[in-house]
């Protein structure tokens, strides 16, 4: 089990800085950053909604471009391994595939970690340095720490969104082409926005054929809306923490759910 976990641990590392040296992921960064610093900027247009405007349009960046990390990442962690034929090379070694996929995952995903906490680094000093000492749209907020401390929980919500998004790209990446794994996370991504609304039909369909339908719509995608609660703490909304908790745990199953069925998967591709 401790030689398991050291083999996780070595080949998460291995991955991370492997997905550190990508270019792809400083442009990335970086212009998250140009988009932030804009948005403080624009700020200044507004009618006394400056934080507002920087927390908005900051966190919106964040989370498009840790989506663009996740997705490319998360692809990547099978599929460009045994396109470049290096998979069969390490294991060869003596690691199973379930942690040889999980210490890839775990890389990918301390990448996307990386991008998000960079950027929200940023974020939360930019939205504290426009605040002023008492900033009225953020309940209870009085100074600029306490705004900068509020943002936590919504960059909380938004690394394990990217979390789903990372181990789903994984799940198709681990029987699939780069290229097929990234496009089909993608597409299950957008169509995780109807996750809600099919729970809604289910609760309130006349037909039992589209009752069924919809409920297994809703336990198949990802709940992409359980995560919106980190555009209203942007938004300076009070958020309760019980469902903050809520969102990241079934943000976390989700997650465990994908993995275990690329697992499946990966056990059963040549490589």
């Amino acid at each position: 089990m401790i030689a398991t976990m050291r083999s996780i641990g070595t080949l998460a590392i291995a991955t991370l800085r492997e997905y550190l040296r990508e270019r792809g992921l400083h442009a990335l960064i970086v212009l998250i950053w140009i988009v932030t610093f804009a948005a403080a900027a624009l700020g200044e247009l507004s009618a006394g909604e400056r934080t507002r405007v920087v927390t908005d349009i900051g966190l919106a960046a964040t989370r498009l471009g840790g989506l663009c990390a996740a997705l490319f990442f998360g692809a990547a962690v099978v599929a460009r391994e045994v396109e470049q034929r290096s998979a069969a090379t390490t294991l060869t070694a003596p690691i199973g595939r379930p942690a040889w996929l999980l210490g890839r995952f775990s890389g990918a995903l301390l990448a996307v970690v990386v991008l998000v906490m960079l950027a929200g680094g940023v974020l939360c000093m930019v939205a504290a340095a426009v605040t002023t000492p008492a900033f009225p749209h953020v309940a209870g907020a009085t100074s600029r720490l306490d705004v900068a401390l509020r943002l936590l929980p919504a960059l909380l919500l938004v690394t394990i969104e990217l979390m789903v998004v990372a181990a789903v790209a994984t799940m198709f990446s681990a029987f699939s082409s780069h290229l097929f794994a990234f496009g089909c996370a993608f597409g299950l991504w957008v169509a995780g926005h109807y996750a809600q609304a099919a729970a809604h039909l289910t609760a309130n369909a006349s037909s039992a054929p589209v009752s069924v339908l919809n409920g297994a719509l809703w336990l198949l995608l990802p709940n992409v809306s359980s995560f919106g609660a980190a555009t209203r703490i942007a938004q300076g909304e009070a958020v309760r923490s019980g469902e903050v908790a809520l969102a990241a745990a079934y943000g976390v199953l989700y997650a465990a759910a994908a993995l275990a069925i690329g697992n499946g998967l990966f056990a059963r591709r040549d490589v």
